[in-house]
């Protein structure tokens, strides 16, 4: 009888131990699922980040979607949308006014950020060539430009623009007759005060290392 109650015994006793050990292979089983879902997860990301970086303009995007205070994201993208970044950026995702607008945007966020004149001098002129002359807001083009110069960034190109359009304005037979001329004397004086400055604070400086030595 004691034997027999030994026997009957046995199962009672590796009961716990076989709760155990199915508690413990549905435990594994959760992890393994939630290990896979997290691979799975991440595939996604990594293939979505992808596409997203295949062409400048969502490369671009998402970019300004992770820093829209960005100024420069916001002034490179408006390159795409005014067409003076690539020639492979195709016509009719040309938009001027989403470019003007990503502009100002980020001339709000940074208005000592210079570069922003000469992107706005060059969109106005790529408007005018697509939409035609009455496009052209002439006035603001010579202001952005003037400043164009007077930023370090972009001085170079945006000097060589400000003298092809000045000289095509004053040796037009319209300008004869309008405050052309006015203009740019104006707009040329303060590229020359700007100059004349420079040469006296670096004059300034270089009578200063002498004195020190």
């Amino acid at each position: 009888a004691r034997i027999l109650q030994n026997q009957l015994d046995v199962p009672r006793k590796l009961e716990p131990n076989t709760k155990n050990r199915t508690r413990t292979i549905s435990s594994l089983s959760i992890k393994y699922v939630l290990l896979l879902l997290s691979i799975a997860f991440l595939w996604f990301k990594i293939q979505h980040r992808s596409l997203e970086w295949m062409t400048p303009h969502s490369l671009l995007e998402s970019s300004l979607r992770a820093c829209p205070r960005s100024a420069k994201s916001n002034l490179e993208l408006s390159k795409l949308y005014s067409g003076l970044m690539s020639d492979e950026f195709s016509a009719y995702d040309i938009d001027f006014v989403k470019a003007m607008h990503l502009l100002r945007k980020a001339e709000d966020i940074d208005p000592d950020y210079c570069d922003v004149h000469y992107q706005v001098s060059q969109l106005l002129v790529k408007q005018s060539q697509v939409e035609g002359q009455e496009k052209f807001d002439m006035l603001e083009f010579e202001d952005r430009i003037r400043k164009s110069v007077l930023c370090p960034f972009t001085m170079v190109g945006a000097y060589d623009l400000f003298q092809r359009y000045w000289m095509r304005v004053l040796q037009s037979p319209a300008s004869r007759s309008s405050d052309a001329r006015a203009r740019y004397e104006y707009h040329h004086g303060i590229i020359e005060d700007a100059i004349r400055r420079e040469k006296e604070i670096e004059t300034e400086k270089s009578t200063q290392s002498v004195d020190e030595l």
